[in-house]
């Protein structure tokens, strides 16, 4: 609905604020959001005492808060915690940033009895507590003499009792906080903490032993790169024993320190280099490779991540890398290696996204029973390319893209099924006679015959042939 032009701010001015204000006054009784958000201004006007308790008095109601919220309720609790966030950040943290830092405390215990009455799904609620984290970290920046050895204590014990990983960030959002003594002293906890428990066994249990292990490694590792120090980081990984899973992490930042030797040992240790090829793993290699200057070792390797995934970007970082006149060889070797490719769609995504389309038609005519017209975004794209030139492939993907909805009786599909019989019907009069294929006549009387009782797939067809004759 378009905004009505007579209430402009210019407009409202004219009333007067008396009047203004009983109309603001009357509209609170019936919006809670609104008042909300007057309370918190009224009171940053008579001082910061009165708006922190202001403040307080909210989170402590919202505290109080047990029934469970549903899905339709959502949108209005998530503008009425960030109403208090922002009411926190903005008007307290302008007049009282020590004052504000702790009321951000108070509101980051709310997260997990919300989070635990509320459908979360969309993510939206958690979004204003990790918020609320990276604020904790601004505000208390901004306190002067700020006890940094008390912060660490204090984030330490929040840590203990943070199952969402809302506090986790406060590692990150207050390292400035917490200063070159804070991290210590912090270290020095998460360290006490992780030796104190029992060596691990391979068989142990997760919830007791495993994951207080992993969460304790894993505050270690977010205090590490704060620093930017790679063998703090180290050594987080390994008092977590998770060498064989955060591998890659300790050679990303090994490489970015300039030692892509170390790296590449690293990588040897990670799980999943022994497992299906991984495109992670191999980008780690490559830029290890290059950072040693083994660049036949690199371009042996983004070969083998094309061969492995028919990954475009290795393919092309490939070519350009090789000597005048050699590329083109190469390529018509790649093209061919994709025409073969177990997975037929990831071939002719990769074909019509490379583009070479008239491999893309080649495949398509030879492996269309392999290509499961479910992938309707890719079929249905492919089509639209192949369309123009090669109407013999175009049409068997718009006949799978058919098939595929009428066999599963997919009803909400049929509009879009109606749709590509109307496109493979417009391509019947290109085909060639030596095709290879039935008519669009002798597809449309066996379509007709195996689902004439699709009926409400049939109406649609029959409806758009007559806005057609129109």
């Amino acid at each position: 609905m378009a905004r009505d032009k007579d209430i402009s701010p210019d407009a409202l001015a004219k009333l007067g604020a008396k009047r203004l204000a009983e109309l603001l006054a009357e509209a609170c009784q019936n919006d809670q959001l609104l008042r909300r958000k007057i309370e918190i201004l009224l009171a940053s006007k008579q001082g910061g005492e009165k708006l922190e308790g202001a403040i307080a008095k909210q989170i402590t109601s919202l505290s109080r808060a047990h029934g469970f919220v549903e899905w339709h309720e959502g949108p209005a609790l998530v503008a009425e915690l960030d109403t208090l966030r922002d009411g926190i950040v903005r008007q307290l943290g302008a007049k009282d940033p020590r004052a504000a830092s702790e009321q951000m405390w108070r509101f980051l215990t709310l997260a997990e009895p919300t989070i635990e009455r509320v459908d979360d799904s969309n993510g939206r609620i958690g979004d204003v507590f990790h918020c609320a984290a990276a604020d904790i970290g601004s505000l208390l920046a901004r306190v002067p003499d700020l006890d940094r050895v008390a912060l660490a204590e204090r984030l330490h014990e929040s840590l203990g009792k943070d199952d969402y990983g809302f506090a986790a960030q406060i590692i990150t959002s207050g390292s400035e906080a917490l200063g070159v003594e804070g991290r210590v002293k912090l270290r020095e906890l998460l360290k006490a903490e992780i030796r104190r428990l029992p060596s691990r066994q391979e068989k142990e249990n997760w919830d007791a032993i495993g994951w207080p292990r992993a969460r304790l490694s894993a505050h270690l590792a977010d205090l590490a790169d704060t620093e930017c120090d790679v063998d703090a980081y180290i050594e987080a990984i390994q008092l977590g024993n998770r060498e064989h899973i955060d591998a890659a992490n300790v050679a990303q930042r090994l490489i970015a320190a300039g030692r892509p030797a170390e790296a590449l040992e690293w990588l040897d240790k990670d799980r999943r280099a022994r497992g299906p090829f991984d495109l992670t793993i191999a980008d780690l290699r490559i830029a290890a490779f290059e950072a040693l200057g083994k660049k036949p070792e690199a371009q042996a390797l983004r070969w083998q991540a094309f061969e492995a995934t028919l990954s475009a970007p290795h393919l092309r970082e490939h070519l350009k890398r090789l000597p005048d006149f050699e590329d083109f060889a190469t390529e018509q070797k790649a093209l061919a290696h994709a025409a073969t490719f177990p997975s037929a769609l990831t071939a002719l995504v990769f074909l019509v996204e490379w583009p070479a389309l008239e491999a893309a038609d080649r495949l398509v005519r030879r492996r269309i029973s392999e290509l499961d017209g479910r992938n309707y975004q890719w079929l249905g794209k492919a089509a639209e390319h192949l369309v123009e030139k090669w109407p013999i492939s175009a049409t068997l993907l718009y006949r799978a893209l058919v098939l595929s909805v009428l066999e599963r009786g997919f009803s909400k599909a049929y509009p879009y099924a109606a749709r590509d019989l109307a496109s493979a019907s417009i391509l019947g009069s290109r085909l060639p006679p030596d095709s290879g294929i039935p008519d669009h006549a002798a597809f449309h009387a066996e379509l007709k015959a195996k689902h004439g009782r699709k009926y409400g797939f049939w109406q649609i067809v029959e409806g758009a042939h007559e806005r057609g004759r129109r």
